[in-house]
């Protein structure tokens, strides 16, 4: 009798947990994989998803969650799972591990896989994709929670990894002008005071914008400039870079201008000591030295 009694203590538990990941769970019929591209000078490999959310509309009587995501990890033959180089700040989770993240918005949702990101020597690589779901539900700032996944979940990639390149860089001086894009004062909507100058460096492609070097931040100055050279920032070999000027701000930080270039074309232009001018930045001098790869 006991016996019998646990047992109908355990269905009542599990039976609600197998309706839930019966009733809501992204289901992939398809999963299309492009052969080695360049998204906006940025190297790297494609998945293309056809996909549909099956969502419980009764739990908070909403035709569709808030938001819906899918987030990519990529294991080796052994089963480890792919480490994200040290400066990513948009494809790298908690734990170090490369992860890529895309919204669901259609039925087809594409996730980029930017070759500088993989912690994985040069040369061929056979790897597989493993596929998880996560929906807010009421708010984007609510925790996610994952959902299952059903078909494709997991498959094998095959990446060709280019030969990378490493920098190192600082910003000698950099001057802005006294008013923002609107023709208003920086820092308006608080004190109405002078910027909090900082710089970036960003990898950007079609999908995402990766914060790869964050500079400390020179506050109230409309000149700054710093001496130390930043970490080694990793690439891959034809990547272009993206340098920005940012006013530091609480919430988001405000663009005062950027510069795109290649490595040899950003070396040229140091080794040069080219003094350079671009949106609202009126002078800025850049230093900037190849590292060896390893």
């Amino acid at each position: 009798m006991k016996f019998i009694i646990s047992v109908l203590f355990s269905l009542l538990w599990i039976l609600p947990l197998y309706a839930q990941e019966n009733t809501e769970f992204l289901k992939i019929d398809k999963v299309k994989i492009s052969k080695k591209i360049l998204s906006k000078n940025i190297s790297g490999i494609k998945l293309e998803l056809t996909s549909k959310l099956v969502y419980d509309k009764s739990k908070y009587k909403l035709e569709k969650p808030k938001n819906a995501s899918i987030k990519l990890y990529l294991r080796k033959p052994d089963g480890d799972t792919i480490q994200a180089i040290k400066a990513s700040s948009n494809y790298k989770d908690y734990n170090g591990y490369f992860a890529a993240s895309k919204s669901i918005t259609t039925i087809k949702t594409e996730v980029f896989i930017p070759y500088y990101a993989l912690k994985l020597s040069e040369g061929e690589h056979k790897l597989e994709y493993c596929l998880s779901a996560f929906v807010r539900d009421t708010s984007i700032n609510q925790p996610q929670r994952e959902i299952s996944v059903k078909g494709e979940q997991t498959g094998e990639i095959l990446i060709q990894k280019p030969p990378v390149e490493n920098f190192k860089l600082v910003v000698r001086g950099v001057r802005v002008t006294k008013k923002d894009f609107k023709n208003k004062e920086w820092d308006w909507g608080l004190s109405g005071k002078e910027p909090d100058i900082k710089i970036k460096v960003l990898l950007i492609n079609d999908y995402l914008a990766d914060i790869v070097f964050s500079s400390t931040t020179m506050k109230n100055s409309f000149s700054a400039a710093w001496i130390d050279y930043s970490e080694p920032i990793t690439i891959s070999k034809g990547d272009k870079i993206t340098i920005g000027v940012y006013d530091d701000d609480i919430m988001f930080d405000d663009k005062m201008g950027t510069i795109t270039h290649s490595l040899p074309e950003f070396l040229k232009i140091a080794n040069n000591i080219e003094e350079l001018s671009f949106n609202l930045v009126t002078f800025f001098l850049l230093d900037i030295k190849k590292e060896n790869s390893k």
